[in-house]
């Protein structure tokens, strides 16, 4: 059986698995895939379908799905943990002789433990789906208020210990969305087209940006899967409309985010391998650096800036909808300035060495 059917049995498989353990949950499905879907429709199936193989584009959405999502977790959460380390270290001595003193941990390990788990905490805490909040809605349809929240408190309460916000706390911000989260999630997008000989050997100019835009939105998928199931209504209890409000609200945000940066990526890497020109690794991936790193940090920042529920989601609204609305722009302008390229014939540039020549003698 070819990978790309088996990867579309194993969609189905998991869709009927959600399904069968919820049947409420069958209605979370279209904000999984309807997306995706829509946007592959529109750079890939419309007018590319006959230069690109479906085969290709299935295996990279499928390595951005599975292998490649399950590295980055695992990336993200060891370089959380020596961040972390790194960036609290003036803080960790108090935190340990106040763990210490607590007498519901036995052992000598345990204030050890507890700091890992504090890490842990603090990186899930800041590091939230990126959605609309619902508390905003509610306060725009029902009129209804909201309190002052830091993210902080609950990790304060159950360990006893008290966080600062010192400088180290911050770079820890600026770390979380420019390297752990930004860092790991592009390069996914970069080294994914390049591991497929079948991309590498393509004779479409257009082949490395479906390719990176494919494996984003296969990342960005199973994110959204994994974030919408996690989701828990008031007092941490399971709720539907909780799982559904995420579901929808990051398909229209995380994956449209995901998919530009994932778009940045791949003109950067036609450019290099289609159109020669000498970019390596850092130029490429900067762009969507940029707007992924800046899109976290800004949300981040504001979660433990302002407490305020509803100014705080206002301007991640806001805030949100200017980093996206440039990065589109960016990504048009790029796609064109491509398009142009690629269509005009250049006197004596050979594009790629070994597929094709764009460019024609005088």
């Amino acid at each position: 059986m070819k990978m790309d059917w088996a990867f579309l049995l194993f969609l189905l498989a998991t869709s009927i698995y959600i399904t069968y353990h919820n049947p409420d949950d069958a209605a979370l499905l279209p904000g999984f895939f309807v997306p995706p879907v829509l946007i592959l429709y529109v750079i890939y199936w419309r007018k590319l379908r006959d230069e690109i193989p479906l085969d290709l584009v299935i295996k990279t959405f499928a390595f951005g799905f599975l292998p490649g999502a399950a590295v980055v977790m695992i990336l993200e959460l060891i370089l959380a943990g020596i961040f972390f380390f790194v960036c609290f270290n003036e803080q960790i001595e108090g935190w340990f002789s106040a763990l210490s003193s607590l007498t519901t941990m036995n052992g000598s390990n345990a204030p050890r433990e507890v700091h890992f788990t504090i890490a842990q905490q603090l990186f899930h805490r800041l590091h939230r789906p990126q959605q609309i909040s619902r508390t905003l809605v509610d306060h725009v349809l029902q009129a209804q208020g909201g309190g002052d929240t830091d993210p902080l408190t609950d990790i304060e309460s159950a360990y006893g210990i008290v966080i600062k916000r010192s400088p180290g706390f911050y770079l820890f911000i600026a770390l979380m969305a420019y390297v752990i989260a930004a860092g790991t999630e592009e390069s996914l997008k970069y080294f994914t087209p390049l591991r497929f000989q079948a991309c590498r050997n393509s004779s479409s100019k257009f082949v490395f940006l479906v390719c990176a835009v494919s494996c984003a939105l296969g990342f960005s998928t199973v994110e959204n899967m994994g974030y919408a199931m996690g989701s828990r209504g008031e007092e941490g209890q399971a709720s539907l409309s909780a799982r559904a409000y995420t579901a929808y609200s990051r398909a229209v945000v995380a994956i449209t985010a995901h998919g530009v940066c994932g778009g940045l990526v791949g003109v950067g890497l036609t450019k290099k391998h289609v159109l020669g020109k000498s970019w390596g690794f850092p130029r490429i991936l900067l762009p969507s650096l940029l707007v992924h790193g800046t899109f976290d940090f800004q949300q981040l920042l504001i979660a433990v800036l302002v407490w305020n529920v509803e100014v705080q989601n206002i301007c991640v609204v806001v805030l949100n909808s200017i980093v996206l609305v440039g990065a589109s722009v960016w990504y048009a302008v790029k796609g064109l300035d491509l398009t142009l390229t690629t269509q005009t014939p250049h006197e004596g540039v050979e594009l790629r060495d070994d597929v094709r020549l764009l460019g024609q003698q005088a």
